[in-house]
């Protein structure tokens, strides 16, 4: 089934112009909008060249970390659903908000505590893609690569106002750093194979 991707190509330069894009609307939305949270957004790049929206239901909690990855299994089930085996996702990209906090190299998060539970804890909205196709239509392998932004949250009111903590920055994907985005594969992936049997 993952053969599919070898046919599209995604570059380093698409995947960071990608994310910019999503920055510059979340922050035009946020201001003309004048909203105080900012909802969780999923959007999905498919072979065909359409960005589509899929809607984050309400129930069960997506602030929930287990929660949310049911739910982005069930997305993922959900697209192949609709456009079966011939349409793919080439960006998986999840724009949500979220506590930031950073360790530096001699401290150790504690595992049982949350990143909100610290007085220093960064208030912000991060963006973050996946995409498992190659960078050029000549590489041998698929690339699986994904692209991480931050925006800080400076004030809530009479509006969200934010400013870019984190340009976006393109890493290799892997369990450790998409692990999110990961389960809207899976939930695509499952869906195929139980839809083949």
């Amino acid at each position: 089934m993952l053969d599919n991707l070898d046919r599209d190509t995604i570059s380093d330069d698409e995947l960071i112009a990608t994310i910019k894009q999503e920055l510059k609307i979340i922050q035009v939305f946020c201001e003309e909008e004048t909203i105080e949270n900012f909802p969780p957004t999923l959007q999905v790049l498919d072979s065909e060249g359409r960005w589509q929206f899929l809607e984050i239901p309400s129930e069960p909690d997506f602030n929930n970390s287990v929660q949310r990855r049911q739910v982005l299994v069930e997305l993922g089930a959900v697209f192949y659903q609709a456009w079966g085996r011939g349409i793919y996702p080439m960006i998986v990209m999840l724009s949500s908000e979220a506590w930031m906090k950073s360790f530096d190299s001699n401290s150790q998060p504690n595992p049982y505590r949350s990143p909100s539970d610290y007085p220093d804890a960064i208030d912000s909205i991060v963006v973050q893609s996946i995409t498992l196709t190659k960078t050029e239509i000549n590489a041998e392998d698929n690339q699986p690569r994904a692209c991480l932004a931050v925006l800080e949250i400076k004030q809530r009111q009479p509006y969200i106002q934010t400013e870019i903590l984190v340009e976006p920055t393109i890493t290799p994907a892997g369990r450790d750093r998409t692990d999110l985005l990961n389960h809207f594969y899976l939930g695509w992936i499952q869906q195929s194979l139980a839809e083949e049997n």
